[in-house]
């Protein structure tokens, strides 16, 4: 991720901030420390549970990617708009 945080400076024509040169993957971090498997790891749940866990897990996932989703369109209109 600092790699395209380094591009995006370049191209901003910004400096570099100092806080970013020690970069952690909080998320990562989070995962491997809370032994928890990912997302394609529960996409893999959905394919072989019975029927009805299936459902529930449907609805689970959709509710998450809605958020994920609803976050995105909230971040790339925030980067679209031009400052004055």
């Amino acid at each position: 991720m600092s790699k395209f945080l380094n591009i995006q400076c370049r191209l901003s024509r910004l400096k570099y901030p100092p806080f970013a040169k020690k970069w952690i993957n909080i998320r990562k971090s989070y995962g491997n420390f809370y032994k928890i498997l990912g997302f394609f790891h529960l996409l893999a749940v959905v394919n072989t549970a019975p029927v009805n866990v299936d459902v529930q897990i449907t609805e689970s996932l959709l509710s998450v990617l809605w958020v994920y989703t609803q976050k995105w369109n909230w971040i790339i209109r925030f980067l679209e708009a031009k400052p004055n």
